[in-house]
């Protein structure tokens, strides 16, 4: 899934950011809504991260991609709600962007 969650973290010299399923699922439910954010450091040692917001973007169409992500960060979550996970989910944060298409 590393095509579709990626960082823009502008001035950081090392681009390795390090993310985890339960750091992913926080993202997408709101919990964790800046890059400083004390569970994206605590894997991230080695980078200086910004107390910048974070932006998520989601496809709006259906998508098997979508499917699977959400299948993932369901199980990485448990308390990830069944009506987010599936091919249109139904995402949990209000303030995510969706687009007809994420290529390119």
């Amino acid at each position: 899934y590393s095509k579709d969650v990626t960082g823009d973290l502008g001035q950081t010299t090392d681009k390795e950011l390090k993310m985890t399923f339960e750091v992913v699922a926080g993202i997408f439910d709101g919990s964790i809504n800046t890059w400083n954010h004390p569970s994206i450091v605590a894997i991230n040692p080695h980078l200086t991260l910004p107390a910048e917001p974070i932006s998520v973007f989601v496809r709006a169409d259906k998508s098997g991609m979508s499917q699977a992500f959400t299948q993932a960060i369901k199980h990485a979550n448990p308390q990830w709600p069944d009506e987010a996970v599936g091919k249109s989910p139904d995402w949990p944060l209000n303030l995510t962007l969706a687009s007809e298409s994420l290529d390119g």
